[in-house]
């Protein structure tokens, strides 16, 4: 629903659920916890936390794309509507796989950009906000994760950058010797943002102010105190994927009412298993030839992929069920 300013609600967060904000909150509690008290035991288990939500949420969440897309734009089952939406899917996976292979360092670079903006998008599609208001919010929200994961641990994200893309950053006299300080920039930036969202339309709010300040916080603190790949495993599943499958849970249930939780796993086991094996190819690989490094590398071009013609269509999908916006 277009409108002018009285139209907005900034704290409309159309699927708000109590039970998934508890849980994300104590995940992340148990996650600063485990890392200033337990750290050898996170370190031991921070692959197979990833593995785990990658398999569990990160993946399906990105699984029905073909099935939104049907939705969107009315695609039937006919092998002309599938190779419809197949066609340019793949070409833009492709493409993506292209552009790494003739350069990382571009490469790494476009997944950063869709990176940032797609978690700022996912995370803050409920605040019914100005467009260029919330493209500046999405912005901002995405840059602080990106640079709270990338600088508050450069011992262990650095190597990573290094052997994806080629960037040698442990030897940038400015990166090597101010992380923390840009990493905290990154954070302040969104919460400056954020409270004077909060301020010029607090007289909108249905739910507490606090709620997105506190939320922005959370996660400083989740990349702070917790190792980084535990930190953004967390995040992933708690504040990005699970919300994200609640939101098309609710979008193809206006479509059809039977629509659940079960539902979507029924629906995108068959992407996600593709997506799994191809990770226990590159497990494999890695077992056999490589480094964790390596791994870890070879995973993010994967995500990267697959990132580019999901961010498309989950753009289409909010553009087509947002909020107000003006």
């Amino acid at each position: 629903m277009a409108g002018g300013a009285s139209s907005y609600n900034f704290f409309a967060m159309r699927h708000r659920s109590f039970p998934l904000d508890l849980a994300a909150i104590i995940a992340t509690a148990l996650a600063i916890v485990g890392s200033l008290w337990f750290p050898d035991l996170i370190d031991a288990g921070k692959y197979y936390v990833l593995g785990l939500v990658m398999l569990t949420v990160g993946i399906p969440h990105g699984a029905v794309d073909h099935i939104i897309s049907a939705k969107l734009y009315n695609l039937s089952n006919s092998l002309k509507d599938q190779i419809t939406f197949y066609i340019p899917y793949l070409a833009l996976m492709l493409l993506m796989g292209i552009i790494w292979y003739l350069s990382p360092k571009v490469g790494f670079l476009i997944f950063i950009g869709c990176t940032v903006y797609h978690f700022g998008q996912a995370d803050l599609i409920y605040l019914a906000l100005p467009s260029t208001l919330k493209n500046i919010l999405y912005l901002s929200r995405g840059f602080m994760i990106m640079g709270l994961l990338i600088f508050i641990h450069p011992s262990t994200t650095f190597p990573i950058m290094e052997t994806i893309a080629g960037f040698t950053l442990s030897e940038s006299t400015f990166w090597s010797n101010y992380p923390l300080l840009i990493g905290a920039i990154m954070a302040i930036q969104h919460l400056v943002f954020v409270g004077v969202a909060v301020f010029f339309y607090r007289s909108k709010a249905s739910i507490e102010p606090w709620y997105i300040l506190g939320d922005s916080l959370l996660i400083t603190a989740l990349f702070t105190f917790t190792e980084p790949i535990t930190a953004f495993a967390i995040y992933f599943a708690c504040w990005h994927s699970i919300g994200h499958i609640k939101e098309l849970i609710s979008f193809f249930q206006t479509e059809d009412t039977d629509w659940s939780l079960i539902t979507f796993y029924k629906h995108s086991w068959l992407f996600t298993l593709i997506s799994f094996l191809g990770l226990a190819l590159l497990y494999w690989i890695n077992q056999a030839f490589g480094s964790d490094l390596q791994m870890l590398a070879m995973l993010l071009i994967l995500i990267s992929v697959l990132t580019l013609p999901h961010m498309l269509v989950v753009e289409v999908l909010f553009k087509n069920n947002n909020p107000a916006t003006s």
